[in-house]
């Protein structure tokens, strides 16, 4: 009904007021107030902000997550070459345990790998107390015999039982992508 006809509108009748817009545009229309549209436009628009900042979350974590896996392979692949190295000349010819125990410690974040060393049943080397001069200078031969990994080893020191030998990854291998 026009507005010209609202002066006749007998009881019980329902009246809608359209903007100008929606009766402008032609053809059959629900009538939906001013209001009410814009509500419906900034919910929309509020899902959509959701949606993209989901995705663009989800691709962040998505990488934080690859490259740490990356730094853990590359700690991994070092620790395990390097103790394998430090024990390789204090092992006895004959079957036998492993002359030392070992550990590793990773703190990607930091771009730091802790190699923990201690001497295996009945041995004394490693440790600190009576072989600091032999242990410091094992760390450096094996260091540089792995010289082409990123790592630069630190101070060592003793925790309990255990050397540890601290290892930083270098700034260009950070760089290049890992962390």
């Amino acid at each position: 009904m026009a507005k010209s006809g609202y002066g006749h509108i007998r009881a019980g009748w329902q009246a809608c007021i359209l903007n100008e817009s929606a009766v402008a545009g032609a053809g059959p229309t629900t009538a939906t107030t001013p209001s009410r549209a814009r509500g419906l436009n900034s919910n929309l628009a509020l899902w959509g902000l959701l949606v993209v900042l989901i995705a663009v979350m989800t691709h962040g974590a998505t990488e934080y997550l690859e490259d740490r896996a990356t730094a853990i392979g590359a700690m991994r692949r070092f620790g395990e070459r390097f103790v394998q190295e430090f024990e390789r000349p204090l092992i006895r010819p004959g079957p036998g345990d492993r002359p030392i125990q070992s550990r590793l410690r990773f703190i990607p974040r930091r771009a730091r790998l802790d190699v923990l060393l201690a001497p295996n049943a009945g041995r004394r080397y490693p440790n600190l107390a009576d072989h600091k001069k032999n242990v410091e200078y094992d760390v450096v031969r094996v260091a540089e015999l792995l010289g082409k990994y990123p790592f630069v080893a630190g101070r060592i020191y003793a925790r309990g039982r255990w050397v540890v030998v601290p290892f930083q990854l270098t700034t260009e291998h950070r760089q290049a992508g890992a962390q």
